[in-house]
């Protein structure tokens, strides 16, 4: 969270989601076996390739995770979101 929390307000926008992302080499290195958020973050943003643009899978990534729809992703919301697409992290 602390990665993706770009203004530290405890929440994330679309637009914290797409900076990250939009930033993040999305080819795994097969060698690449230690659990990080780097590891992490390559794999969520590698699901944009079905997507003609990293903001448009930004936006579907969103909405899905934002379970209440209040805008923004609490904590709570990113590890189900995440769990959703197999990435578990720990606290």
């Amino acid at each position: 969270m602390k990665q993706l929390d770009l203004d530290m307000n405890g929440t994330l926008s679309a637009d914290e989601l797409y900076a990250v992302l939009s930033r993040v080499d999305t080819k795994l290195s097969k060698t690449e076996l230690q659990a990080s958020i780097e590891h992490a973050l390559r794999k969520i943003a590698s699901g944009a390739e079905e997507f003609s643009s990293m903001k448009e899978y930004v936006n579907e990534l969103f909405k899905n995770f934002d379970l209440n729809f209040d805008g923004l992703i609490s904590f709570e919301e990113l590890v189900d979101g995440l769990s959703t697409i197999n990435i578990h992290l720990t606290n």
